[in-house]
């Protein structure tokens, strides 16, 4: 999903404007300011659900 959106997430950051050629990384992109799990589910454009309502 995020690479369709030009952006990448890991357990560090979430960051936009990430340009790839293939699988390489040519730019790595801006962090985007997530301080909670909502604000990531929110940049992504995803709705939010609870530890508890997710498939493990």
């Amino acid at each position: 999903m995020c690479k369709t959106q030009r952006m990448s997430l890991n357990e560090h950051a979430l960051k936009t404007g990430v340009v790839r050629k293939g699988s390489e990384k040519i730019y790595e992109g801006t962090v985007v300011p997530t301080p909670s799990e909502e604000s990531v589910f929110e940049a992504l454009k995803i709705p939010y659900r609870p530890p508890e309502e997710r498939d493990h």
